[in-house]
């Protein structure tokens, strides 16, 4: 794979398979408003799909976890994203990976990746308020992210 500045990934993987990532990949969350996924200040905020620049508040790194599932680490908060929200929404929250911390990332048509919870088996898709949180049973338009490499990072 190459690296991709500002541009989503390319992973040679067929369509909803779920693709493994290298250990430790960094890439932005771009939605399919075109924001992008950034962590809550305090941690215990809700994820949300609403920033129109990447700077570490929207960087993750992908960890590798035994089944084929990542733990997604927030670059700001050195958290995991959790799907254990109070209210069902992720955050970055969680200093080590539990199974609310862990998701499959699942490849599908056009590039678009989906992110698939361990712990309820759904999908993380965008809220109507840019929260994101794992709520559907199938990958919908709201579900499929694109993975863009930070400026200097690498696949």
């Amino acid at each position: 794979m190459q690296p991709h500045h500002s541009t989503p990934t390319s992973c040679s993987s067929t369509p909803q398979q779920t693709v493994q990532l290298p250990a430790t990949t960094r890439f932005h969350l771009r939605a399919p408003s075109g924001l992008y996924a950034r962590a809550g200040a305090l941690g215990t905020q809700m994820i949300t799909a609403n920033s129109q620049k990447t700077t570490y508040w929207e960087t993750y790194a992908a960890v590798p976890a035994p089944g084929g599932y990542v733990a997604l680490l927030n670059e700001a908060t050195q958290q995991y994203l959790s799907a254990d929200g109070t209210n069902g929404g992720l955050t970055a929250s969680r200093g080590s990976p539990s199974d609310w911390e862990l998701y499959k990332i699942v490849a599908q048509p056009n590039n678009k990746y989906a992110i698939q919870a361990k712990k309820n088996n759904q999908y993380v898709t965008v809220q109507p308020d840019t929260t994101l949180a794992p709520t559907s049973t199938t990958v919908v338009a709201g579900s499929l992210f694109d993975l863009v490499v930070p400026s200097g990072g690498s696949l």
